[in-house]
Order: structure tokens, then C-alpha cells, then sequence
């Protein structure tokens, strides 16, 4: 499978950093747990990576006690957890890991942004570094595309977007069928659940004004009408 290296890679290394926590957040499948494996396989030192999707890790790490985070940790001085904001307080549990054991070092990754904020960015005010990853750049397709090669491409991206995974969808049908999913699955019940939306025919439209305004003056009156 085809990997590109992104451009945050190297600065997310610098800030990696003893008892000091690295966030990555982003929207999802803009490919944040790939860049964090990447990450991790470039440094020479064991890792602990833990998914906050799953019910064990938040019954691990519910004590909150030092004693118990350095026997979840061993001889790992490296903590990477996936969708860290499903952990409830997860800030003060990051908080006291970085402040008590000694050059512990941690990554954490979420897909919503305004999650991880509210869930962690508080309690580690000082003790952070945060990364928004986006969708691919072209800076990025540079590595693997030549001009002559690229001017076709961006036609395409131009319609279907730079999600990570239209890169090995080869057909027009299938990249569609994928971008549907994405709204329904994932951009709707995002905004859905963040503004308390009860009419989800409301953000299709909005989507919609706001493709048609794609190279134009954006029309903020128009938008809120």
C-alpha cells in the first residue's frame, strides 16, 4: 500500500518531547493513526499504544493512581493513545502521568477536534504540544507525482477531495460510493451531535451552497438564509 509521508511527521519528532504530551487531532480518515504508527516505527524505543474505542482501556485506567498508570506502563517510556477523547478525564489522567513519571512521553490522537480539546486540552495547559492534520497536500503528492502526471490528478482531486484513501480507489463509481458513507457516517453524526442539529436536510443544503460558491466570493447572507 502506497504511503506518502506528511508534511507534520518531523515537527510532531521535535515536540516529542519527555513528560510532555503530543495531541494529533484532525477530521476523521484523514489518516492520523497511519502518521502516529509511522511516527513510532522512526524511533527506537518501545511503545505502549492503547485505543480508546476499547471498554479494557477505560477500565485500566479508571484508578487514577500513579502506582497504576507505571504498572499499565512497565519499562515503556512511550504512550501513544488512539481516540483518546472516548477516555473519560482523560486530561487529568494524562496530567498526572506526565507530571509523576519521569520521562514519560505521550501521543494522543482524536478524530474531533472540539473533543479533545474539551476532554484534555485543558488540564495539560503547559504540558502540550498540538498538531491539526489534514486532508493530503499537494506539497505532499510532490513525492510521487511528476507535472505531467499531476495535471490530470488534481482534475480528479479537484472533484473527489484528498482523503488518504481515494488513493487506492481506482474507479469513479467506487470513490463516490466512499465519499457518501463518509457524509452519512461520519461528517453528519459529527456535526449532528455537536450542534444538537435536528434536521440533517438542512446541512446537505449547506454543503451544497457552499459547493456551488467554490471559486467565487462566499456569500455569507446567503449561507445563513
Amino acid at each position: 500500500m502506497e504511503y506518502l509521508n506528511r508534511e507534520l511527521s518531523e515537527n510532531i519528532l521535535r515536540k516529542l518531547q519527555a513528560n510532555k504530551v503530543v495531541i494529533v487531532f484532525g477530521a476523521r480518515r484523514v489518516g492520523k493513526t497511519v502518521l502516529v504508527k509511522e511516527i513510532l516505527n522512526k524511533i527506537d524505543e518501545p511503545a505502549l499504544t492503547l485505543n480508546g474505542e476499547d471498554i479494557n482501556v477505560h477500565d485500566k485506567l479508571a484508578i487514577r493512581s500513579i502506582e497504576n498508570y507505571k504498572q499499565i506502563l512497565g519499562s515503556n517510556k512511550l504512550l501513544y493513545i488512539d481516540e483518546a477523547q472516548k477516555i473519560p478525564d482523560i486530561g487529568q489522567k494524562l496530567k498526572l502521568m506526565i507530571d509523576e513519571i519521569p520521562d514519560l512521553k505521550i501521543i494522543i490522537s482524536g478524530s474531533s477536534s472540539f473533543d479533545i480539546n474539551k476532554n484534555a486540552g485543558e488540564p495539560l495547559t503547559g504540558r502540550k504540544y498540538s498538531f491539526n492534520l489534514y486532508a493530503l497536500s499537494e506539497r505532499e503528492y510532490n513525492e510521487t507525482e511528476n507535472n505531467i502526471d499531476k495535471i490530470d490528478k488534481i482534475r480528479e482531486r479537484l472533484v473527489f477531495g484528498n482523503y488518504p484513501e481515494l488513493i487506492h480507489i481506482p474507479d469513479r463509481e467506487n470513490k463516490i460510493d466512499y465519499l457518501n458513507e463518509m457524509i452519512s457516517s461520519y461528517l453528519l453524526k459529527d456535526i449532528l451531535v455537536y450542534e444538537n442539529i435536528k434536521n440533517p436536510q438542512k446541512i446537505f443544503n449547506l454543503l451544497r451552497l457552499i459547493a456551488f460558491q467554490i471559486g467565487g466570493e462566499v456569500s455569507f447572507q446567503e449561507l445563513g438564509k
